[in-house]
């Protein structure tokens, strides 16, 4: 699994959402990336409790293990969705419990 994270390539975007998992006990978290600064190689992500964090770059790329700095052991981008978009269309709501979704 370690090899699989580490050919993954993530390229952040502003205000998009992640959820991050940190080589630190106990340290997970979402936060948005609020920030991109492309001439010095960082992206500054904003968790819910206002928290900063900032991660480098590889051009575009994130870079997910730094020399004594952090080492991201999981990263998935969040895509928000409206629940209620589901509820109004009566098709996709028939579709989830023709399949034993509910």
């Amino acid at each position: 699994m370690e090899e699989e994270l580490f050919l993954k390539t993530i390229k952040p975007t502003t205000n998009e959402t992640y959820a991050i998992l940190l080589d630190k006990v106990n340290d997970s978290f979402v936060a948005e990336v609020i920030e991109i600064n492309e001439s010095d190689s960082y992206a500054i992500f904003k968790t819910s409790d206002d928290k900063e964090l900032k991660f480098l770059l590889n051009y575009d790329d994130l870079i997910l293990k730094s020399d004594g700095n952090y080492e991201i052991l999981d990263i998935e981008r969040v895509i928000p969705f409206d629940l209620n978009i589901l509820k109004d269309d009566i098709q996709q709501l028939e579709k989830h419990f023709n399949f034993g979704y509910y």
